[in-house]
């Protein structure tokens, strides 16, 4: 990752404000408006494809329900995600984008305790392609971070932090454990007791999804080493 004296500006979902989330129109208008990465979701499908997506079922996006995890790719492929986009592939966006990036900010939804081989076969995607230098993976389960580095210890991973997780999953012994390069933070999190500490640690810090001008402008005075935005046009205009 490039160090600058500004906050990186991080595409949430892509530029999902103006595109369908996590497509890749949404990716290539990021790319165009300047951003220095993305963040976007992944699940595991039935035949094992890693699918970009935020949600499970692909009702709120498509108007037609499937589970993703339990459909194969070639169905959720004929879905329309918005603008005529289909559901895009990991490796794809890893292929197209690997190199116009600063850094790939890639999220492991949860399925549950017990893995479905989502790590082994990210693990090996992230072989394939080589850029250990330009991704960082997050979970909210923690289990899903301790598996990929164990598989692939050179992975950088990023702990989220929000109030609604377990707490277990912030417990600092579990962050200590991963080792994490960011915390990703929930920036509305900065005044609750609970969380301040997270918010002057010594390890950097990201915050999301921070899409409102006045907070924008807040977060751009602060001690972060990312923003993560809906609107990363607004946020480079307010850069100007």
């Amino acid at each position: 990752m490039i160090e600058t004296n500004k906050p990186l500006i991080i595409a949430h979902r892509g530029a999902s404000s103006l595109e369908p989330e996590n497509t890749m129109r949404a990716f290539h208008k990021a790319c165009e408006l300047g951003a220095d990465g993305i963040e976007l979701d992944i699940f595991l499908t039935k035949d094992n494809q890693l699918v970009v997506t935020h949600d499970r079922d692909t009702q709120r996006l498509t108007g037609i329900s499937f589970d993703v995890c339990q459909s194969h790719y070639h169905k959720l492929s004929t879905l329309d995600y918005g603008k005529g986009e289909q559901l895009p592939l990991l490796s794809d966006v890893l292929e197209e984008f690997k190199n116009k990036f600063h850094v790939i900010n890639i999220e492991i939804k949860s399925t549950g305790l017990f893995t479905n081989g989502v790590e082994t076969v990210l693990a090996q995607l992230l072989n394939k392609y080589s850029v250990f230098d330009r991704i960082i993976v997050s979970s909210f389960n923690p289990l899903h971070l301790l598996r990929l580095k164990k598989i692939l210890p050179q992975t950088r991973v990023a702990c989220l932090i929000s109030q609604h997780q377990h707490p277990l999953a912030r417990h600092p012994f579990v962050i200590k454990l991963l080792r994490p390069t960011t915390l990703n933070l929930d920036h509305r999190l900065e005044h609750d007791k609970h969380f301040t500490h997270f918010f002057s640690g010594p390890i950097k810090k990201w915050v999301w999804t921070v899409n409102e001008p006045a907070d924008l402008d807040h977060w751009l005075t602060q001690d972060v080493d990312a923003i993560i935005t809906n609107d990363p046009k607004l946020l480079l205009s307010l850069l100007e």
